[in-house]
């Protein structure tokens, strides 16, 4: 049996949300894989629009990308990425960057292109060529992980909640506290 695969865009009638993605038709229904958004899911009717059938994955995935890709960060679009690129929303859920560099770069670091991302790798293996540095060597690694260990380590910061008590801890420490007690991980301060 062959299968084909088909690319497709979800709608949700009344409102402007949108979700493209790709599916190999298998008989049955597929409405995407959402997490950031997934509660729109929840408690809304969706539409699926199958845009194109393709014989193979790859042209699919190809077609997803370019009308993903320019709209990743646009309010409206629910896909939180493509490929190696992960949309703003996502990047600020995880903590991984701060909306300062948001404003600076319109896509985000997340929000990078893969060839972009492939472009910042070339450069980065150039640098270690350049100074001899082996990234993959165990006694670079051993090194660095325990200058970061102690960086982190040294790190105190106290819980600014004013319904709490002010509690002092490392930083996954007190980050574990607040979200164990439903609090805000932003209302902190570094002590130390």
């Amino acid at each position: 049996m062959t299968k084909y695969h088909y690319t497709y865009k979800i709608t949700f009638p009344g409102f402007p949300w949108y979700y493209y993605g790709v599916h190999t038709d298998n008989g049955k229904p597929y409405f995407g894989s959402p997490c950031t958004h997934k509660w729109i899911w929840d408690f809304y009717d969706c539409e699926v629009q199958i845009l194109e059938w393709f014989e193979t994955r790859e042209e699919a995935v190809s077609l997803e990308r370019r009308l993903i890709l320019p709209f990743l960060n646009e309010a409206n679009c629910l896909n939180e990425r493509c490929g190696k690129a992960v949309s703003i929303e996502t990047c600020k859920r995880a903590g991984n960057i701060s909306g300062q560099k948001h404003k600076k770069l319109k896509t985000g670091v997340c929000g990078r292109t893969p060839e972009e991302m492939s472009e910042h790798g070339k450069r980065s293996a150039e640098s270690r060529r350049k100074n001899k540095v082996n990234w993959w060597d165990p006694e670079l690694q051993r090194e660095l992980g325990k200058k970061g260990a102690a960086v982190t380590h040294s790190q105190r910061w106290q819980n600014t909640h004013p319904n709490f008590e002010p509690y002092v801890s490392t930083p996954g420490g007190l980050s574990h506290w607040q979200r164990k007690r439903g609090i805000d991980t932003s209302l902190r301060i570094r002590i130390v």
